[in-house]
């Protein structure tokens, strides 16, 4: 389903499913990495 949603879109729409597939996991595998940094950013504000 993610795989048909990315190709409707203009800029992917050519992306191989090997590509989306790799983009994903690196999305998934560096979260930690973002979801850290927004929590720190957060916390300076207070």
């Amino acid at each position: 389903m993610i795989i048909e949603i990315v190709r409707l879109v203009r800029s992917t729409a050519n992306a191989t499913e090997a590509e989306i597939k790799k983009t994903i996991m690196t999305w998934i595998q560096h979260s930690g990495d973002r979801i850290k940094a927004r929590l720190k950013a957060v916390s300076r504000k207070r």
